[in-house]
Protein backbone atom coordinates (compact mmCIF):
# COMPACT_ATOMS: atom_id res chain seq x y z
CA UNK A 1 0.00 0.00 0.00
CA UNK A 2 1.03 3.60 -0.51
CA UNK A 3 1.18 4.16 3.27
CA UNK A 4 3.74 1.32 3.65
CA UNK A 5 5.89 2.70 0.83
CA UNK A 6 5.78 6.15 2.46
CA UNK A 7 6.85 4.68 5.82
CA UNK A 8 9.70 2.75 4.15
CA UNK A 9 10.96 5.89 2.43
CA UNK A 10 10.99 7.76 5.75
CA UNK A 11 13.20 5.08 7.31
CA UNK A 12 13.92 5.95 10.95
CA UNK A 13 12.28 9.38 10.67
CA UNK A 14 9.43 9.93 13.13
CA UNK A 15 6.84 12.70 12.79
CA UNK A 16 5.29 14.01 16.00
CA UNK A 17 2.54 16.60 15.99
CA UNK A 18 2.77 19.35 18.64
CA UNK A 19 -0.46 21.11 19.50
CA UNK A 20 -3.89 20.91 17.98
CA UNK A 21 -4.03 24.11 15.94
CA UNK A 22 -1.88 26.61 14.04
CA UNK A 23 -3.99 29.55 15.23
CA UNK A 24 -1.24 31.84 16.44
CA UNK A 25 -0.37 35.52 16.11
CA UNK A 26 3.09 36.40 17.46
CA UNK A 27 5.43 39.31 17.97
CA UNK A 28 8.51 37.99 16.19
CA UNK A 29 10.63 41.13 16.45
CA UNK A 30 11.00 44.36 18.43
CA UNK A 31 13.89 46.54 17.30
CA UNK A 32 14.83 49.89 18.84
CA UNK A 33 16.68 52.31 16.57
CA UNK A 34 18.71 54.75 18.64
CA UNK A 35 22.15 56.02 17.73
CA UNK A 36 24.86 56.37 20.32
CA UNK A 37 24.53 60.15 20.28
CA UNK A 38 20.75 60.36 19.92
CA UNK A 39 18.43 61.59 22.63
CA UNK A 40 15.66 59.28 23.81
CA UNK A 41 13.04 61.33 21.98
CA UNK A 42 14.81 60.62 18.70
CA UNK A 43 14.57 56.84 19.18
CA UNK A 44 12.26 54.85 16.93
CA UNK A 45 11.00 51.28 17.08
CA UNK A 46 9.83 48.60 14.69
CA UNK A 47 7.50 45.78 15.79
CA UNK A 48 7.00 42.73 13.58
CA UNK A 49 3.81 40.65 13.97
CA UNK A 50 3.46 37.34 12.17
CA UNK A 51 0.39 35.23 11.49
CA UNK A 52 1.38 31.56 11.58
CA UNK A 53 -2.13 30.36 10.80
CA UNK A 54 -3.75 29.31 7.54
CA UNK A 55 -6.59 31.68 8.48
CA UNK A 56 -6.60 35.52 8.62
CA UNK A 57 -5.72 37.01 12.01
CA UNK A 58 -7.02 40.12 13.75
CA UNK A 59 -5.85 41.94 16.84
CA UNK A 60 -4.61 45.05 18.62
CA UNK A 61 -0.96 45.99 19.14
CA UNK A 62 -0.07 48.22 22.10
CA UNK A 63 3.38 49.73 22.67
CA UNK A 64 4.15 51.39 26.01
CA UNK A 65 7.09 53.21 27.52
CA UNK A 66 6.88 52.04 31.10
CA UNK A 67 3.19 52.55 31.88
CA UNK A 68 2.67 55.28 29.26
CA UNK A 69 0.95 54.15 26.02
CA UNK A 70 2.90 55.28 22.96
CA UNK A 71 0.92 53.52 20.24
CA UNK A 72 -2.22 51.40 20.05
CA UNK A 73 -3.50 50.13 16.72
CA UNK A 74 -5.80 47.47 15.38
CA UNK A 75 -4.79 45.25 12.47
CA UNK A 76 -5.68 42.36 10.20
CA UNK A 77 -3.01 40.06 8.78
CA UNK A 78 -3.69 37.53 5.99
CA UNK A 79 -2.88 33.87 6.48
CA UNK A 80 0.85 33.06 6.76
CA UNK A 81 1.75 36.73 6.40
CA UNK A 82 3.86 39.26 8.29
CA UNK A 83 3.29 42.93 9.07
CA UNK A 84 5.66 45.54 10.49
CA UNK A 85 4.52 48.46 12.63
CA UNK A 86 6.63 51.62 12.95
CA UNK A 87 6.59 53.34 16.34
CA UNK A 88 7.35 56.99 15.57
CA UNK A 89 8.83 58.17 18.86
CA UNK A 90 9.02 58.00 22.64
CA UNK A 91 8.55 60.70 25.27
CA UNK A 92 11.77 59.72 27.09
CA UNK A 93 14.03 56.86 28.13
CA UNK A 94 12.86 53.64 29.75
CA UNK A 95 11.58 50.13 29.19
CA UNK A 96 9.56 49.51 26.03
CA UNK A 97 6.80 46.88 26.19
CA UNK A 98 4.99 45.67 23.07
CA UNK A 99 1.87 43.59 23.74
CA UNK A 100 -0.40 41.79 21.35
CA UNK A 101 -4.11 41.11 21.81
CA UNK A 102 -5.15 39.01 18.86
CA UNK A 103 -6.78 35.87 17.63
CA UNK A 104 -7.19 33.66 14.61
CA UNK A 105 -10.66 32.26 14.11
CA UNK A 106 -11.50 33.03 17.76
CA UNK A 107 -8.37 31.39 19.20
CA UNK A 108 -4.72 32.05 20.09
CA UNK A 109 -2.82 28.83 20.65
CA UNK A 110 0.33 30.37 22.16
CA UNK A 111 0.26 33.37 24.49
CA UNK A 112 4.00 33.35 25.30
CA UNK A 113 4.91 35.21 22.09
CA UNK A 114 2.43 38.06 22.59
CA UNK A 115 4.87 40.24 24.54
CA UNK A 116 8.29 41.70 23.74
CA UNK A 117 10.63 44.01 25.64
CA UNK A 118 13.10 46.70 24.59
CA UNK A 119 14.95 49.67 26.07
CA UNK A 120 15.37 53.32 25.14
CA UNK A 121 18.59 54.67 26.61
CA UNK A 122 18.97 58.04 28.29
CA UNK A 123 21.51 60.27 26.56
CA UNK A 124 24.85 60.17 28.38
CA UNK A 125 27.60 62.68 27.75
CA UNK A 126 30.78 61.38 26.08
CA UNK A 127 33.85 63.38 27.07
CA UNK A 128 36.37 63.47 24.22
CA UNK A 129 39.84 64.95 24.54
CA UNK A 130 41.48 65.89 21.24
CA UNK A 131 45.28 66.12 21.32
CA UNK A 132 46.31 68.01 18.21
CA UNK A 133 48.12 71.06 16.94
CA UNK A 134 45.95 73.89 15.63
CA UNK A 135 44.76 72.38 12.35
CA UNK A 136 41.59 72.46 10.23
CA UNK A 137 40.67 69.03 11.71
CA UNK A 138 40.26 70.69 15.12
CA UNK A 139 37.77 73.13 13.60
CA UNK A 140 35.87 70.30 11.87
CA UNK A 141 35.64 68.18 15.02
CA UNK A 142 34.44 71.18 17.01
CA UNK A 143 31.71 71.64 14.40
CA UNK A 144 30.78 67.95 14.71
CA UNK A 145 30.66 68.20 18.51
CA UNK A 146 28.37 71.23 18.43
CA UNK A 147 25.97 69.37 16.15
CA UNK A 148 26.07 66.06 18.05
CA UNK A 149 24.03 65.68 21.21
CA UNK A 150 26.04 64.39 24.15
CA UNK A 151 29.47 64.79 22.53
CA UNK A 152 31.67 67.06 24.67
CA UNK A 153 35.00 67.99 23.08
CA UNK A 154 38.06 69.55 24.70
CA UNK A 155 41.34 70.24 22.85
CA UNK A 156 44.96 70.44 23.95
CA UNK A 157 48.20 70.59 21.99
CA UNK A 158 50.73 67.71 22.17
CA UNK A 159 53.05 69.88 24.30
CA UNK A 160 50.29 70.38 26.86
CA UNK A 161 49.20 66.72 26.96
CA UNK A 162 48.84 65.48 30.56
CA UNK A 163 48.23 61.72 31.03
CA UNK A 164 46.62 62.23 34.43
CA UNK A 165 44.07 64.67 33.00
CA UNK A 166 43.53 62.45 29.94
CA UNK A 167 42.61 59.52 32.19
CA UNK A 168 39.36 61.34 33.06
CA UNK A 169 38.22 61.45 29.42
CA UNK A 170 35.94 58.79 27.93
CA UNK A 171 37.94 58.86 24.67
CA UNK A 172 41.25 60.48 23.77
CA UNK A 173 41.93 61.30 20.10
CA UNK A 174 45.58 61.71 19.12
CA UNK A 175 46.09 63.51 15.81
CA UNK A 176 49.57 63.03 14.29
CA UNK A 177 50.88 62.32 17.80
CA UNK A 178 51.53 59.17 19.86
CA UNK A 179 52.60 59.71 23.47
CA UNK A 180 55.49 57.62 24.78
CA UNK A 181 53.55 56.16 27.73
CA UNK A 182 50.91 53.41 27.57
CA UNK A 183 47.30 54.47 26.89
CA UNK A 184 45.48 55.80 29.96
CA UNK A 185 41.99 55.75 28.40
CA UNK A 186 40.23 54.39 25.30
CA UNK A 187 42.11 56.07 22.44
CA UNK A 188 41.81 56.82 18.74
CA UNK A 189 45.00 57.54 16.81
CA UNK A 190 44.61 59.49 13.57
CA UNK A 191 47.53 59.52 11.12
CA UNK A 192 50.21 58.44 13.63
CA UNK A 193 53.71 59.70 12.76
CA UNK A 194 56.23 57.46 11.04
CA UNK A 195 58.32 56.89 14.18
CA UNK A 196 56.24 56.18 17.28
CA UNK A 197 56.30 53.70 20.18
CA UNK A 198 52.98 52.00 19.44
CA UNK A 199 52.66 51.33 15.70
CA UNK A 200 55.18 49.86 13.26
CA UNK A 201 54.91 52.17 10.25
CA UNK A 202 56.44 50.57 7.16
CA UNK A 203 55.96 53.54 4.83
CA UNK A 204 53.45 55.71 3.01
CA UNK A 205 51.20 55.20 0.00
CA UNK A 206 49.34 57.75 -2.08
CA UNK A 207 46.06 57.65 -3.97
CA UNK A 208 44.68 54.44 -2.42
CA UNK A 209 41.05 53.38 -2.12
CA UNK A 210 38.99 51.48 0.44
CA UNK A 211 38.76 48.05 -1.20
CA UNK A 212 37.24 46.01 1.61
CA UNK A 213 35.81 46.43 5.09
CA UNK A 214 34.97 44.36 8.16
CA UNK A 215 31.18 44.59 8.36
CA UNK A 216 31.16 42.30 11.41
CA UNK A 217 32.62 45.06 13.58
CA UNK A 218 30.14 47.52 15.14
CA UNK A 219 32.22 50.50 14.03
CA UNK A 220 31.55 49.55 10.42
CA UNK A 221 28.17 47.80 10.71
CA UNK A 222 25.89 48.56 7.77
CA UNK A 223 28.18 51.26 6.34
CA UNK A 224 29.56 50.87 2.86
CA UNK A 225 32.60 53.14 3.22
CA UNK A 226 33.55 53.44 -0.44
CA UNK A 227 34.85 56.87 -1.35
CA UNK A 228 34.26 58.78 -4.52
CA UNK A 229 37.90 59.90 -4.54
CA UNK A 230 41.08 58.03 -3.54
CA UNK A 231 42.61 58.74 -0.15
CA UNK A 232 45.43 61.21 -0.68
CA UNK A 233 47.96 59.61 1.69
CA UNK A 234 47.95 56.72 4.15
CA UNK A 235 50.43 55.06 6.47
CA UNK A 236 51.21 51.39 5.89
CA UNK A 237 51.17 50.00 9.43
CA UNK A 238 52.40 46.46 10.00
CA UNK A 239 49.79 44.32 11.80
CA UNK A 240 50.09 43.38 15.46
CA UNK A 241 48.35 40.55 17.28
CA UNK A 242 45.82 42.80 19.00
CA UNK A 243 44.70 44.62 15.85
CA UNK A 244 41.48 43.76 14.00
CA UNK A 245 41.28 45.35 10.50
CA UNK A 246 38.27 47.57 9.84
CA UNK A 247 38.99 49.20 6.45
CA UNK A 248 41.38 47.57 4.00
CA UNK A 249 43.36 48.55 0.91
CA UNK A 250 46.36 47.10 -0.87
CA UNK A 251 49.51 47.98 -2.69
CA UNK A 252 51.18 45.89 -5.35
CA UNK A 253 53.12 44.11 -2.60
CA UNK A 254 50.61 43.64 0.24
CA UNK A 255 47.17 44.17 1.70
CA UNK A 256 47.17 46.63 4.59
CA UNK A 257 44.61 48.20 6.96
CA UNK A 258 43.46 51.77 6.55
CA UNK A 259 41.83 51.48 9.98
CA UNK A 260 41.93 48.89 12.73
CA UNK A 261 40.85 48.41 16.35
CA UNK A 262 41.46 46.16 19.33
CA UNK A 263 42.28 46.07 23.02
CA UNK A 264 45.70 46.71 24.55
CA UNK A 265 46.81 47.32 28.14
CA UNK A 266 43.20 47.09 29.32
CA UNK A 267 41.85 49.79 27.00
CA UNK A 268 40.08 49.77 23.66
CA UNK A 269 42.21 51.34 20.94
CA UNK A 270 41.59 52.26 17.31
CA UNK A 271 43.70 53.76 14.57
CA UNK A 272 42.87 55.55 11.33
CA UNK A 273 46.01 55.31 9.22
CA UNK A 274 45.21 58.31 7.05
CA UNK A 275 44.67 61.95 7.89
CA UNK A 276 41.02 62.89 8.29
CA UNK A 277 42.07 66.50 7.79
CA UNK A 278 43.23 65.79 4.24
CA UNK A 279 40.00 63.97 3.44
CA UNK A 280 37.78 66.81 4.73
CA UNK A 281 35.62 65.00 7.24
CA UNK A 282 32.62 67.28 6.67
CA UNK A 283 32.70 67.05 2.89
CA UNK A 284 29.50 65.74 1.29
CA UNK A 285 31.65 63.17 -0.53
CA UNK A 286 32.84 61.69 2.78
CA UNK A 287 29.64 61.20 4.78
CA UNK A 288 30.54 57.56 5.41
CA UNK A 289 33.90 58.60 6.87
CA UNK A 290 32.10 60.91 9.29
CA UNK A 291 29.71 58.11 10.31
CA UNK A 292 32.64 55.72 10.62
CA UNK A 293 34.45 58.20 12.87
CA UNK A 294 31.41 58.60 15.15
CA UNK A 295 30.92 54.81 15.23
CA UNK A 296 34.55 54.41 16.31
CA UNK A 297 34.10 56.91 19.13
CA UNK A 298 30.95 55.05 20.19
CA UNK A 299 32.75 51.70 20.11
CA UNK A 300 35.64 53.07 22.15
CA UNK A 301 33.25 54.38 24.84
CA UNK A 302 30.07 52.27 24.68
CA UNK A 303 27.06 53.71 26.51
CA UNK A 304 26.71 52.45 30.04
CA UNK A 305 23.31 51.14 31.02
CA UNK A 306 21.70 49.05 33.72
CA UNK A 307 19.64 47.34 31.00
CA UNK A 308 20.90 45.09 28.20
CA UNK A 309 18.71 43.93 25.30
CA UNK A 310 19.48 40.60 23.61
CA UNK A 311 17.69 37.81 21.74
CA UNK A 312 17.00 34.30 22.98
CA UNK A 313 19.82 31.83 22.48
CA UNK A 314 22.50 34.40 23.39
CA UNK A 315 25.30 33.56 25.80
CA UNK A 316 25.88 36.97 27.39
CA UNK A 317 29.14 37.81 29.23
CA UNK A 318 28.36 39.96 32.28
CA UNK A 319 31.23 42.41 32.54
CA UNK A 320 31.79 45.00 35.25
CA UNK A 321 30.29 43.04 38.15
CA UNK A 322 31.96 42.84 41.57
CA UNK A 323 34.03 39.65 42.19
CA UNK A 324 31.34 37.95 44.26
CA UNK A 325 28.62 35.36 43.70
CA UNK A 326 26.18 36.42 40.97
CA UNK A 327 22.59 35.22 40.69
CA UNK A 328 19.90 35.75 38.05
CA UNK A 329 16.11 35.66 38.27
CA UNK A 330 14.62 34.48 34.98
CA UNK A 331 11.26 35.63 33.50
CA UNK A 332 9.49 32.78 35.33
CA UNK A 333 10.86 33.83 38.72
CA UNK A 334 13.40 31.02 39.03
CA UNK A 335 16.83 31.70 40.57
CA UNK A 336 20.08 30.71 38.83
CA UNK A 337 23.62 30.73 40.21
CA UNK A 338 25.99 32.32 37.66
CA UNK A 339 29.21 31.89 39.62
CA UNK A 340 31.85 34.52 40.30
CA UNK A 341 31.29 38.04 38.96
CA UNK A 342 34.68 38.08 37.23
CA UNK A 343 33.64 35.29 34.84
CA UNK A 344 29.81 35.30 34.98
CA UNK A 345 27.80 34.59 31.83
CA UNK A 346 24.05 34.36 31.30
CA UNK A 347 22.64 31.65 29.04
CA UNK A 348 19.50 33.34 27.70
CA UNK A 349 16.86 30.70 27.06
CA UNK A 350 13.53 32.50 27.66
CA UNK A 351 11.96 35.69 26.38
CA UNK A 352 11.16 38.28 29.01
CA UNK A 353 13.25 40.05 31.64
CA UNK A 354 16.15 38.62 33.65
CA UNK A 355 17.31 40.38 36.82
CA UNK A 356 21.02 40.11 37.69
CA UNK A 357 22.09 40.48 41.34
CA UNK A 358 25.64 40.82 42.74
CA UNK A 359 26.44 42.37 46.13
CA UNK A 360 23.83 45.11 45.88
CA UNK A 361 24.33 45.67 42.12
CA UNK A 362 21.20 44.99 40.07
CA UNK A 363 20.94 44.87 36.30
CA UNK A 364 18.18 43.96 33.88
CA UNK A 365 18.48 41.94 30.70
CA UNK A 366 15.52 42.28 28.31
CA UNK A 367 15.18 39.27 26.03
CA UNK A 368 13.21 39.27 22.81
Amino acid sequence: PARWREEAERGDLSVLQFGDTDANLAITGLQIFQGRFQEARAARANVVVQNFSHQPGHGVLTVRLGDVPVMRTGFSIPARDVRAFAVPGFPGPGRVVAELEGQVDGDDALAADNRALGWVRPLAATRVLLVSAATPLVDELETVARATAGLQLATVTPDAYDPEAAAHADVVIFHRFVPPASPVAPSLYVDPPGHNPLFAVAGEVHGVEVLDWNDQHPAVGALRPLTALPIQRARVILPAEWQEPLLLSRTREREFPLAFAGELHGHRLACIAFDLEGERLLSSDNVNFLLFFLNLVSWLAPPSSDVTTVTTGTVLPLAGLPPVAVTATDPRGREHDLGDGRHATLDVLSAGEYRIHADGVTRAVSVQ
